[in-house]
């Protein structure tokens, strides 16, 4: 074991009592608020190891995190440059170039393993070749390694001109999204840059599809599959409608039920008796695509829900399948950000094309108010949604409007941002999903939900801090 050194007169002690003794004041401790602007140097490490010495507030701690995560990417930025000085410097005794002893070497050094080393040296020399631009964000302490990797992983069959396309579509906005947002938009350029090897990976993996079967501890199987994503989306939807909870008394929690709902379908299935369970909505897959890629007329990434961007090859299928329904969504060309959606379901691809310009339909924007009534005398409810408001929520934001959560929209419960009983209509301007987390902590007064008029939402936590969360991109690629 090592131990590791300990300077027995360090250089900021020195200077501390260099100043004590001549009598000069204390240097002012500078406030993690003031650090979180400055770009991450060596003065800003220094400053904010003083600062975190003193007392902080929530709002101080919370400043000293985020300054410290910026510092670590800097400090990693650092680390992977001298990676790949390393990658360029011969080794004693060895001609020539030799990167993968030098893979071996870090591995050592570091105690790593072998695939945490391989990484390093990978990503050391993309950033030093093919995502210059990435370097430079990482550096700046403004993009973190996860994501670093993330890119890299995802544009190894690329070379250096289409990885140079790649940055020039998602490095813009990548230092403001979450991380589910930048992951979207690297699959999403990746698909852009090169259409055709995205269809060609996207066939050899089909052909590589598979379940394994791996055993565990206690009595357990754990089931490996890999399919095609749309093939996936459905197995997941079967399993989600089937699993609905079993009478108030069913304690199970939803993956328990996900679980036994897949072994009754197998077990139905098996029997001859797959309808056992009548009354229970068909599993469905929804894949956003553009009305040009739908016919053939453009090659532009469909976006499958739950998943994300697809191939149009991919897209045009999930379409064209048998019972294909069709709905058309308005979205604004700029932003991304839908305008409305059509209430009326098309039975087929022809139907949506004869209608792709009509005006849609209008949608009730506002709940009927309390002790009105409907044509048949029935007192409707104005605090829950309608079937096509919901669904027009639903379609509008895919997945809950909290920054960085990617639960589905049609796993949230539909909220009303200003609450029903302060006086909230219960109208679609009014209405957003959240999951059960996050519409908690909104009903529990812990975080708070503003929108704003283009479409976007600001959540602000018990600090008083507002965090926006955009709205979500429905444009094709």
């Amino acid at each position: 074991m090592f131990e590791p050194r300990v300077d027995a007169d360090p250089a900021g002690a020195v200077e501390a009592s260099a100043r004590m003794l001549a009598g000069v004041p204390a240097r002012r401790s500078v406030p993690p608020a003031e650090l979180v602007t400055r770009a991450p140097s060596p003065s800003v490490v220094s400053a904010l190891v003083e600062a975190c010495g003193g007392d902080l507030d929530h709002d101080g701690l919370l400043d000293a995190v985020a300054v410290a995560q910026r510092c670590v990417g800097w400090l990693l930025g650092l680390q992977h440059d001298l990676v790949a000085r390393l990658l360029e410097s011969p080794l004693p005794g060895t001609p020539g170039d030799s990167p993968e002893y030098t893979q071996e070497e870090l591995q050592c050094e570091l105690l790593t393993t072998p695939h945490q080393a391989g990484t390093l040296v990978t990503v050391a020399g993309d950033l030093a070749t093919r995502l210059t631009g990435t370097r430079e964000l990482l550096a700046a302490g403004r993009l973190s390694i996860e994501r670093v990797r993330f890119l890299s992983r995802h544009t190894v069959h690329l070379d250096d001109s289409q990885c140079a396309a790649v940055e020039v579509l998602i490095l813009p906005d990548a230092p403001e999204q979450t991380e589910p947002e930048f992951r979207r938009a690297v699959r999403k350029a990746v698909l852009e840059v090169d259409p055709a090897d995205a269809e060609r990976r996207h066939a050899r993996a089909v052909d590589a599809r598979t379940v394994t079967r791996i055993p565990l501890p206690d009595g357990m199987v754990g089931l490996w599959l890999e399919l095609p994503a749309e093939s996936a989306q459905l197995v997941w939807s079967a399993a989600e409608k089937w699993s609905r909870p079993d009478g108030l008394y069913d304690r199970r929690t939803a993956d328990q039920r996900r679980a036994d709902a897949l072994v009754a379908i197998c077990t139905a299935a098996l029997s001859g008796h797959l309808r056992i369970r009548t009354g229970l909505p068909v599993a469905d897959v929804q894949v956003t695509v553009s009305l040009d890629t739908l016919l053939g007329d453009m090659e532009a990434p469909g976006d499958l829900a739950g998943y994300g961007p697809v191939t149009p090859s991919v897209a045009r299928a999930i379409a064209e399948r048998a019972g294909a329904r069709f709905t058309r969504l308005v979205v604004h060309p700029d932003t991304g950000a839908m305008l409305c959606v059509d209430p009326v379901t098309y039975g087929s691809r022809d139907e949506l094309v004869t209608h792709a310009h009509d005006p849609p339909p209008p949608i009730e924007h506002s709940r009927a108010c309390a002790g009105a009534r409907s044509v048949d005398g029935r007192h409707p409810d104005p605090y829950r949604p309608t079937v096509r408001q919901q669904r027009a929520v639903r379609a509008r934001d895919p997945v809950c409007t909290f920054p960085g959560c990617s639960r589905p929209a049609a796993r949230c419960e539909i909220d009303h941002v200003t609450p029903y009983g302060d006086g909230g209509p219960t109208c679609l301007c009014n209405l957003r999903p959240g999951c059960k987390r996050h519409h908690q902590a909104k009903t529990a007064k812990v975080w708070r939900l503003e929108h704003d008029l283009d479409g976007s939402c600001t959540w602000i936590g018990p600090t008083g801090r507002g965090y926006r969360s955009a709205p979500y991109d429905h444009r094709p690629g």
